[in-house]
């Protein structure tokens, strides 16, 4: 049997907060692209796996798979390098936080940790302001307090 929600809407404002930087003397505000920011998500579980895939403004363009050895799967943009799915092996998953979580949010939660944490590891990620969107993306999703609540209504 195979779980998949509805798409969850990522708040633009809770991840792309603009912040002031100045340099050499001069002020300006930097955001991450909307291009590069997912605008929603969903979650398919199965006996084997978990899968989140992302929905971006554009994306329509063919993807290619990234296999990590420990049971972890990007699939990214040709083009863009945009995250467009992950896949997080259960057993895999089991192992890295040493128990099963007991519900989708949990576990939803653990694959986007994990997910962050794979993303911190690639050196010379070709698309820098996707690496930082997902960061805060999986940040939001593991901070926010009705997590069970927004799976449960998606469902």
């Amino acid at each position: 049997m195979m779980l998949v929600t509805k798409w969850v809407h990522v708040p633009e404002k809770a991840i792309n907060k603009p912040r002031q930087i100045e340099q050499d003397g001069v002020k300006f505000t930097q955001s991450i692209s909307p291009w590069d920011l997912p605008q929603q998500f969903r979650f398919l579980i199965d006996a084997e796996s978990l899968t989140i895939e992302w929905r971006y403004l554009s994306d329509s363009e063919p993807v290619k798979r990234k296999e990590f050895p420990d049971g972890f799967a990007v699939e990214l943009g040709k083009t863009s390098s945009r995250i467009y799915k992950i896949t997080v092996s259960l057993s895999a998953l089991e192992k890295s936080i040493s128990v099963m979580p007991t519900d989708e949010a949990e576990a939803a939660t653990s694959a986007l940790i994990k997910m962050k944490n794979a993303l911190a590891e690639i050196e010379n990620y070709p698309n820098e302001n996707n690496k930082v969107a997902m960061t805060k993306t999986a940040h939001w999703w593991a901070n926010l307090p009705n997590k069970a609540e927004l799976l449960a209504n998606a469902m």
